[in-house]
């Protein structure tokens, strides 16, 4: 899978370059095949980047940061790629201002990939749609793998209206190069390194979805530092 995610971007370099030197190109086509290279060789550099990021993870440096601020960034940054498939970036209203001791690059990583995710979805459906993410918080049980303990979480939601996940596929999103995508779409490792990411913060991911209803990530992450407690009861 992965070989044919690089294989397919460097074969359109490749005829692009070739195109490029034929001695009947004129400069309008020649413009036209280097974007086209651009455009592919910034597509293989991210998927190595989603490589080693999956390969050479690095624990979390966490400082106290504010959520609200954190989702702010993801959305400006990602809205441009959006609406260039019509799918409308929203923060929620009644977001509020929760802070948590995070490694702030890494789950800007980790809502990215999630919101990213979320496009991908609308845009298979063809007709555009919303993200919407909200910032809450919640005293909640973590669950029995997390040895649950309750505790006051700061909650990332990231919530779309496209094809959904179907009821099979739920339980193997955040396997390492498990993807619906079609071939050439995506690597399989985006809600892998997610996932990863916040468990590491000792957090963990709820998911709900129904196919062609949309589906909703939930995010908890604990708002006060980790400390190891003894098994519960």
């Amino acid at each position: 899978g992965i070989a044919h995610e690089i294989g397919t971007p460097l074969n359109v370099i490749a005829g692009r370059a070739r195109l490029i030197t034929e001695p009947d190109a004129t400069l309008d086509e020649s413009r036209t095949h280097a974007a086209a290279i651009l455009e592919q060789s910034e597509r293989v550099a991210s998927i190595i980047r989603q490589l080693l990021d999956f390969a050479r993870r690095r624990g979390p440096q966490r400082d106290q940061t504010s959520l609200l601020d954190l989702a702010r960034r993801v959305l400006g940054m990602l809205r441009p790629l959006a609406a260039k498939r019509q799918v409308e970036l929203i923060l929620d209203g009644d977001s509020v201002a929760a802070t948590a001791p995070l490694d702030a690059m890494q789950i800007e990583q980790a809502l990215g990939n999630l919101v990213m995710n979320a496009i991908q979805a609308i845009a298979a459906g063809g007709e555009g749609g919303q993200v919407r993410v909200a910032v809450q918080t919640a005293d909640k049980a973590s669950p029995a793998e997390a040895g649950g303990w309750p505790e006051e979480y700061a909650v990332l939601k990231v919530q779309d209206n496209g094809t959904g996940i179907a009821k099979e596929n739920i339980s193997q999103i955040f396997e390492p190069f498990f993807t619906t995508q079609r071939a050439g779409e995506g690597t399989g490792l985006g809600l892998s390194i997610t996932s990863e990411i916040i468990r590491d913060h000792g957090g963990w991911i709820e998911v709900e979805s129904q196919p062609w209803k949309g589906s909703q990530f939930t995010v908890f992450l604990p708002m006060s530092p980790q400390v190891e407690k003894p098994p519960p009861g």
